[in-house]
């Protein structure tokens, strides 16, 4: 899983829409597999957006502010470069 996610980073930088899409589902099913990180270039404040982070979540453990926010960027920049599923 760890060589699969590692990819998915790869490729997901390199702009591909259906590996940014997978790269976010990743971060939702096993974020303990790969560090938090953003397409090239991008600001923080873009992608960490105070309204996820300061929202109040019933289980932590499962669903991190900051998580959840590099998966939505994911799933956007997907979304944005044509992935039908990631819409």
């Amino acid at each position: 899983m760890e060589d699969a996610a590692r990819m998915w980073m790869i490729t997901a930088k390199e702009g591909d829409p259906v590996a940014e899409r997978e790269l976010a589902i990743f971060y939702l099913t096993h974020p303990e597999l790969l560090p938090r990180i953003m397409l090239p270039l991008t600001m923080p404040r873009d992608t960490f957006k105070a309204e996820m982070m300061y929202r109040r979540i019933e289980d932590p453990a499962r669903s991190d502010p900051q998580t959840m926010c590099v998966a939505i960027h994911w799933m956007e920049l997907s979304a944005n470069g044509g992935d039908k599923l990631a819409k």
